[in-house]
């Protein structure tokens, strides 16, 4: 197999030139012998840090691409991590991206769980960054924790929590998406190591911004959320909704909505109701005109169906 490296055939646009090798590379990752990633691995390394803008990112995004294959991500005498890092910490946002996507295919594999943790910290303040950032800071934190091991993955998810939990809600459907599947994923995998007490409490902050984008008019926004709700009812233990929240569609969203609601309710937990209320009327502070309807409609659906006998003076008010 002859192998080189050459940026000539490719668009000379960043943005669409980089899709175009991680599409070329994820190809050919996929269908190559080990042995034949290895010579490219060994090729790649010798223009990582080339003079030439396009043949850099044609050798990094090799690189990136090639840590999903186990035997390449298990190569002795290897760091592929501090290579990563360093491209994650360049200005440029394509490198950047690169280096998310290498570090978010390492996480794939066994053993690389404690390194990983370790720079859980740097990747959750990536999480407030451009778009393509984000995205791909969202899937490497997602790897960590669905192929992380046991107390460690609900320790990681408590620590994100609160920088992943505003990307729910996010204005950018790219990032709203990735970050509403992304949960879903380590809802999943979180409920094998039964989450305790504190986990759970930060599982339940997820519901209103859930239920706010649930109401979006973009159906993969709709998509994404139903899965991530059936993942949060199967861990809360609210199967009766499960199974709702799984054949969710666009047409029938407001109405799963309502019955959301009057099984919150039902459910006489005062202390969560009063939660949810007071979490929805942060919302009514948002600058997105879509999120102040729809905490709206969350607050009037689910006063709609309170006892008010039972609500405290200072919670009318």
């Amino acid at each position: 197999m002859q192998i080189s490296i050459t940026a000539g055939t490719f668009c000379s646009a960043p943005g669409f030139y980089n899709m175009g090798i991680m599409d070329l590379t994820s190809g050919i990752v996929k269908t190559c012998e080990p042995a034949v990633l290895h010579r490219v691995l060994n090729l790649v390394r010798n223009y990582l840090y080339s003079s030439s803008y396009h043949r850099k990112i044609l050798a990094r995004t090799f690189y990136a691409q090639l840590l999903w294959h186990r035997s390449v991500a298990q190569t002795l005498g290897q760091d592929f991590l501090s290579n990563l890092i360093k491209w994650v910490k360049d200005p440029n946002l394509i490198m950047k991206e690169v280096g998310l996507r290498g570090i978010s295919n390492l996480a794939l594999h066994p053993g690389q769980s404690e390194s990983l943790k370790s720079q859980v910290p740097f990747l959750r303040d990536l999480l407030k960054n451009e778009a393509r950032v984000t995205v791909q800071a969202v899937k490497s934190l997602r790897n960590i924790i669905c192929h992380g091991k046991g107390e460690d993955t609900k320790v990681v998810f408590c620590s994100i929590s609160k920088q992943l939990r505003p990307l729910i809600n996010d204005e950018r459907d790219q990032v709203k998406i990735s970050a509403t599947s992304a949960l879903g994923y380590m809802l999943r995998h979180i409920y094998k190591f039964k989450p305790g007490l504190s986990t759970r409490r930060e599982i339940y902050s997820f519901l209103v911004p859930l239920l706010l984008s649930f109401q979006d008019n973009n159906p993969e926004v709709v998509k994404a959320c139903g899965g991530a709700l059936t993942e949060w009812t199967t861990v809360i233990g609210w199967s009766s909704l499960t199974q709702i929240f799984k054949h969710a569609t666009l047409s029938d969203h407001i109405q799963v909505l309502e019955e959301t609601c009057k099984y919150l309710v039902s459910t006489s937990k005062t202390q969560l109701v009063r939660d949810l209320l007071s979490q929805s009327f942060d919302f009514l502070k948002s600058p997105q005109s879509f999120l102040r309807a729809a905490a709206i409609n969350l607050i009037g659906l689910t006063t709609k169906k309170l006892n008010m006998t039972q609500i405290d003076d200072d919670d009318v008010e």
